[in-house]
């Protein structure tokens, strides 16, 4: 009877126990599909949340129009040279003192008011856009002191200046592309030609040439002048006193050591004047009836232009145009623009001494025939020339503008 009454005890135990062990798995199951439910719903919507917060570096694209098509490549680096140009101004001397303008012709400001005859200014160039430097002559015979004038502020400060007891004659001043180097040259009491570069506040003599009563050609302001090539690791000189005929009248130098890399001279009694920079191997010069370049390391000599009286000649930013000018059989001055690759001239009457503002315009001298002066023209203001569009636009209407010079 015991055994009997045990049995039923027995089995509520094992209920008991099934029913316990059924809740622990159905507690183990429900949580299982809680962490499914979390991981599969729940946690990537988190994440994707925490990524969305933080902001992503922004890629740089041009903006977009509001079409939503973005501007052309090269639409866009010409409106940026345009503006480039626009920024651009012209240094002058006119009646003794120097004036600047814009471009355009426009804010025309006069910056020095002492120039006369015997006190006056005799050359300028550009730092960069903003400082303009220029020779101050004491007397007519004695200009010894170069300035450099900031334009925002007006401050000028004297960058060098020679020994005011005797005659010395500067001339023609140039920086270098950056800005650091300026060169000059000036004729010392002994009738030497000193060529000098001036590096991080130290002057350094270049080279000395003996002074010859005489000259090559050209209009005087070109008669000697230096040159930066557009590393400024060269110096190119521009040197036409030199008498006999047989003597340099070009040379290039290391800026850095002041060796001599290139001597030009006569050939075939043809002179060798009017020098410009191609790139920093190849310069190009004037010789005769043709306008030449040289490779300064090979010697290495091509013709590039074969045109009667060509004078100052100068290159165009892009290298594809010679600008230079001649006189006329009427004795006038003729602007000439010679197209490298297709070896055509274009034509512009009654300009000289080009400068190139950007590859498609020029600023020149604007001229007209004189009978009673030397060369039988004369200067009669300045003007911007659109060889393209083969329109002149005046900037500055005088007879007494001698000159000019760009900014970069």
């Amino acid at each position: 009877m015991e055994e009997e009454a045990s049995q039923p005890q027995s089995a509520k135990s094992s209920t008991f126990l099934y029913l316990i062990i059924g809740l622990l798995m159905g507690v183990i199951i429900v949580g299982a599909m809680a962490v499914v439910v979390y991981i599969r719903f729940i946690s990537p919507g988190r994440l994707i949340s925490n990524q969305v917060s933080k902001p992503k570096p922004k890629l740089a694209v041009p903006e977009m129009e509001a079409t939503g098509a973005a501007a052309p490549a090269d639409e866009v680096l010409k409106e940026d040279k345009e503006v480039e140009v626009a920024k651009k101004r012209v240094a002058y001397i006119d009646n003794y003192n120097i004036w600047v303008m814009n471009a355009d012709g426009s804010n025309k400001t006069q910056l020095t008011f002492d120039g006369a005859v015997e006190t006056r200014y005799a050359g300028i160039a550009f730092k960069d856009s903003k400082n303009l430097s220029y020779i101050k002559c004491l007397r007519s015979e004695n200009c010894n002191q170069i300035y450099t004038k900031n334009l925002t502020t007006g401050e000028s400060s004297l960058d060098v200046e020679i020994s005011a007891d005797d005659y010395y004659y500067l001339s023609n001043i140039v920086w270098s592309g950056d800005g650091q180097d300026l060169a000059y040259m000036y004729t010392d009491p002994d009738q030497n030609e000193c060529i000098y570069v001036k590096q991080g506040g130290e002057e350094r003599l270049i080279s000395e040439i003996e002074l010859q009563l005489g000259g090559r050609g050209g209009s005087f302001d070109d008669a000697r002048y230096p040159q930066f090539s557009p590393d400024g690791g060269k110096l190119l000189v521009v040197y036409t006193f030199n008498l006999p005929l047989d003597e340099p009248s070009i040379f290039v130098f290391d800026v850095s050591s002041g060796a001599q890399l290139l001597s030009l001279g006569t050939v075939a009694a043809a002179w060798s004047t009017h020098a410009f920079f191609i790139d920093n191997q190849e310069v190009g010069f004037k010789r005769g009836n043709k306008i030449m370049s040289i490779n300064i390391n090979t010697s290495a000599e091509t013709v590039l232009v074969t045109t009667a009286n060509n004078l100052n000649p100068v290159l165009s930013p892009d290298g594809n145009f010679i600008a230079f000018w001649t006189y006329t059989d009427a004795d006038s001055a003729q602007l000439h623009l010679f197209d490298v690759a297709s070896s055509t001239f274009k034509l512009g009457d009654d300009m000289s001494n080009p400068q190139w503002l950007s590859n498609q315009t020029l600023i020149v001298f604007t001229t007209g025939v004189c009978g009673e002066c030397m060369f039988n023209y004369e200067i009669t203001g300045l003007a911007k020339f659109d060889w393209a569009a083969k329109a002149k636009t005046p900037l500055l209407i005088s007879g007494t503008v001698s000159v000019f010079r760009i900014s970069p």
